[in-house]
């Protein structure tokens, strides 16, 4: 799967789950933002760790 996907894919179940527990629990927005935040600080890391272990194998 290419980088762009998994950061694509983080976002949006962070942006579901966000907003199905703002939903439950009655926090909007705040469940939202830490699901948003928490999806594109882990897709960050695997968009480097994938495109680091790419550069590493041209080498």
């Amino acid at each position: 799967m290419s980088a762009s996907w998994i950061l694509t894919t983080l976002l949006i179940v962070g942006c579901l789950g966000g907003l199905w527990l703002d939903g439950r629990l009655g926090t909007k927005p705040w469940f939202l933002l830490l699901g948003l935040l928490l999806a594109l600080i882990v897709g960050l890391y695997e968009v480097a760790r994938v495109a680091l272990g790419q550069r590493k194998d041209r080498s």
